[in-house]
């Protein structure tokens, strides 16, 4: 998983041992109106 910050740079967002994430997506921005910012990420998969 990874995140781009705020210089358009993509940042790696590497697995906590037994934690897992819950991407909200836009909902919590609309909810929060616009106090909590969705964050554009992508999945790279790096099996062979």
């Amino acid at each position: 998983l990874e995140i781009q910050n705020k210089n358009g740079e993509w940042v790696g967002a590497p697995p906590l041992e037994e934690t897992f994430v819950i991407n909200l997506g836009n909902i919590m921005q609309i909810w929060s109106n616009g106090r909590f910012s969705s964050t554009p990420h992508r999945v790279i998969n790096r099996s062979n």
